[in-house]
């Protein structure tokens, strides 16, 4: 049978290696990433944190840039 609990405090959610990264960046941190497809996924994780993105192809792969939310 369940039982009802009350004031049983929540456990935070396992997070990703992307939003870690984006939670740990500070406004115009940049990393250097591999393709497209993890520059995306990097981009995605910073805008979910309310931060602006930018991505620019270089001869290493993408640099992506955690930028001042905008004030919209």
């Amino acid at each position: 049978m369940y039982q009802i609990e009350k004031d049983v405090p929540k456990e935070s959610a396992p997070r990703g290696k992307w939003s870690l990264m984006a939670s740990e960046m500070n406004v115009n941190d940049s990393v250097q990433v591999k393709d497209y497809s993890e520059a995306q996924r990097l981009c995605q994780a910073i805008r979910a944190k309310g931060f602006k993105a930018s991505q620019r192809k270089n001869a290493k792969g993408i640099r992506v840039w955690k930028e001042a939310p905008s004030n919209e």
